[in-house]
């Protein structure tokens, strides 16, 4: 029975590490803040951020490639006309006040409801 005992244990200690999600090679040392997966610390696998409190942020190398794929390319010729508007203070459309405002006493447009 010490036998099967003793098999047991050394089966489960070989699996027991968890590997990178990514290269599948390395063994995890820290999880993607984004999606949870566990990576080891090569960059090609992730990339660490400096977070608060000296704490660091993770990302996997699948969510960098997923928020890259939602970035745009600035068109700096455009940015320096938003500079000028937002001098100008002409970035959103002024509305006219409405006359029809109803006041306090129920009455709307000079008349009785």
């Amino acid at each position: 029975m010490d036998t099967i005992h003793m098999f047991y244990t050394t089966i489960v200690s070989r699996y027991d590490k968890e590997y990178c999600e990514v290269c599948g090679e390395g063994e995890m040392e820290i999880c993607c803040d984004k999606c949870g997966d566990g990576v080891c610390r090569n960059e090609r696998c992730c990339m660490v951020f400096p977070h608060y409190y000296n704490s660091e942020y993770v990302l996997c190398d699948n969510c960098k490639n997923k928020i890259e794929s939602k970035l745009k390319q600035v068109d700096f010729s455009q940015l320096t006309l938003l500079k000028r508007k937002i001098a100008a203070k002409k970035t959103i459309k002024t509305l006219p006040i409405s006359t029809n405002i109803e006041s306090a006493n129920g009455r709307y447009n000079g008349q009785n409801k």
